[in-house]
């Protein structure tokens, strides 16, 4: 339950007298059943966005608030590669900025965060509506996807991916969407999560930005603090070869990164890098040249995915000790 503490679940079981009348048998099996659980605190709670994201850290969030800098030290947040914003929507300070170099994607978080909640669930459901998507439509899911090309709308882009193969979101060299069609719909689950998703970014100031990031690093100093996930050089996300119509990753872009981190730093920035705990050397030689934290975390992001996760931070708090 994503509002209750699993640990507090209770179901009780009691007799209960059916209603009957001299036509209806009598039932002796008949039974009710009460549900007991605890609410989580609101710091407890992840929000997690309505889109199957690659990279996402929904499920490491929790773990990673646990070593984020006090908001009565921060003034400004920024989530440098910002993707599904997962992080950045579950942070408690007052003023974020969500960051992203796929102008398409920057655009799709947007609508969340502008709209009425309600209003956009109208909105998605009329786009679906309106072009007869359906779960495994293959001829309303392409004529759709050509009507993006001529109209690149956030809800479309939404609309396509929610019907899309394993709802991913891929774009070709000239930033189309190239989904094919898949057997997904915008189901209870996903609603619920575009609810919660919206909501709760409404409760901060979120600025919006899609640029390099080395560009928005130079802009940032003291009272900042920078949640960096960048792609990673060794893994194989689409967004790391260079041909969707963004840049691409390389070796050279994970030294200008550190690099650039380094200069906020001595701006007086915080940071918090987030990488693949897979053994990459030159992560671990440049946290000990700059005497900055190392901290292991294991991402149990579902069943089959048992990641390390290596995270590097510049500053001091309880939990780092």
């Amino acid at each position: 339950c994503r509002y209750g503490k699993e640990e507090s679940f209770l179901q009780k079981e009691l007799g209960y007298k059916k209603y009957t009348n001299k036509k209806s048998k009598r039932d002796e099996t008949h039974k009710e059943y009460l549900f007991f659980i605890e609410k989580k605190i609101n710091s407890d709670v992840v929000v997690d966005a309505p889109l199957n994201y690659t990279g996402s850290k929904a499920g490491l969030v929790q773990k990673l608030k646990k070593f984020i800098p006090p908001k009565e030290k921060v003034s400004l947040c920024v989530d440098l590669f910002g993707g599904g914003f997962n992080f950045g929507v579950n942070m408690p300070y007052q003023r974020i900025v969500y960051n992203d170099i796929n102008d398409r994607v920057v655009a799709l978080i947007r609508m969340f965060y502008e709209n009425d909640c309600s209003a956009l669930i109208k909105k998605i459901k009329a786009t679906i509506k309106k072009y007869g998507i359906e779960k495994g439509n293959r001829n309303s899911y392409l004529k759709l996807r050509e009507l993006y090309k001529i109209n690149p709308s956030p809800l479309i882009l939404y609309v396509l991916i929610l019907y899309g193969f394993q709802q991913q979101i891929r774009f070709n060299g000239k930033k189309e969407f190239n989904n094919p069609p898949g057997n997904r719909w915008f189901n209870e689950c996903l609603l619920s999560r575009c609810i919660s998703f919206c909501r709760t970014m409404k409760n901060n100031r979120v600025d919006f930005l899609s640029n390099s990031y080395e560009i928005v690093l130079q802009t940032l100093g003291a009272g900042s603090f920078i949640y960096a996930d960048p792609p990673y050089t060794g893994t194989l996300g689409v967004y790391n070869d260079g041909k969707r119509g963004f840049y691409g990753w390389t070796p050279k872009s994970d030294a200008l990164l550190l690099d650039s981190l380094d200069a906020a730093s001595q701006r007086g920035a915080k940071f918090m890098l987030s990488y693949v705990d897979d053994g990459s050397a030159f992560i671990v030689d440049w946290a000990k040249k700059n005497n900055y934290h190392l901290i292991h975390l294991d991402s149990n992001q579902g069943k089959y995915n048992r990641r390390k996760e290596l995270i590097v931070v510049n500053y001091e708090n309880e939990a780092i000790g």
